[in-house]
């Protein structure tokens, strides 16, 4: 959260100093590329993230704790694109600027083979190299990380349950009230939850985060062989298995005896 602080002081003072039009001009000086659609969406994004950053610094050193309400109405006063404000004036400039630059919809992948049992990726420049890849290079590189998540589980002290106890497992697809999670619809698994914390210290506490997040990416790369990757890095940067206060949905489910991942 520092770190972010301190890009949010910096976009702010440097968007104050150039007085928004400049920036392009004056501090990157990219000469009649300032004046393409492609360079004036970028320009309004870093000014769109600076004020989403200006929004977290106020509630997290101006709003107080018990304030629970504000944050919201902050976000809902100032960064809506359906209120006037200077946030919708930029998104208002920033659209048809979208609109306006060229879209590369080129096919990065060729399905190849009798049976198309097998895929080119294209790389290179300008996509023109070919690497071929089968099914049962997809299928063992899955099944590795799967061994690699089953190895992360067993290192973190975690109890895995067995199959017939997973299909045993009860889920709510209306679940939208916060705070609600897998333990609430199965408090049975909750017990090994209470009892693998029971006596853990911070440190402990700290690596489990360290190795989960490990575990994440590792969980990351095989839902992107079995579905392909989200439409942005945004629906990847939060994983929710619990219900908050602010976004009430959760994007991991269980569904028809698999787990669902939302991620789009």
């Amino acid at each position: 959260m520092k770190d972010q602080i301190w890009i949010c002081r910096i976009w702010i003072c440097h968007i104050v100093s150039r007085k928004y039009i400049q920036v392009s001009y004056v501090r990157y000086g990219c000469g009649d590329q300032s004046r393409n659609a492609q360079f004036i969406v970028w320009q309004i994004v870093h000014i769109l993230y600076a004020l989403r950053l200006a929004y977290l610094y106020h509630c997290v050193y101006t709003v107080h704790d018990f304030d629970m309400d504000e944050p919201s109405k902050l976000s809902q006063k100032f960064l809506n694109s359906t209120v006037q404000s200077g946030f919708t004036a930029l998104q208002n400039i920033k659209r048809p600027a979208t609109e306006s630059r060229a879209h590369d919809d080129r096919q990065n992948v060729t399905w190849t083979g009798s049976g198309y049992d097998e895929l080119e990726v294209h790389t290179g420049n300008f996509g023109l190299n070919r690497v071929k890849v089968s099914h049962m290079m997809l299928r063992t590189t899955f099944k590795s990380l799967l061994s690699l998540i089953s190895n992360e589980l067993e290192e973190m002290g975690i109890e895995l349950i067995r199959y017939k106890e997973f299909k045993l497992t009860r889920d709510s697809r209306t679940s939208t009230a916060p705070g609600e999670g897998m333990s609430i619809f199965n408090p049975h698994h909750a017990v090994h939850t209470s009892k693998y914390l029971e006596g853990k210290d911070r440190g402990f506490r700290l690596e489990f985060l360290l190795k989960s997040s490990r575990m994440y990416i590792l969980a990351i790369a095989a839902i992107h062989l079995c579905g392909g990757p989200s439409p942005r890095g945004t629906e990847e940067a939060v994983i929710r298995l619990l219900n908050s206060s602010t976004e009430a949905v959760r994007n991991v489910q269980m569904m028809e005896s698999t787990v669902g991942v939302e991620n789009g």
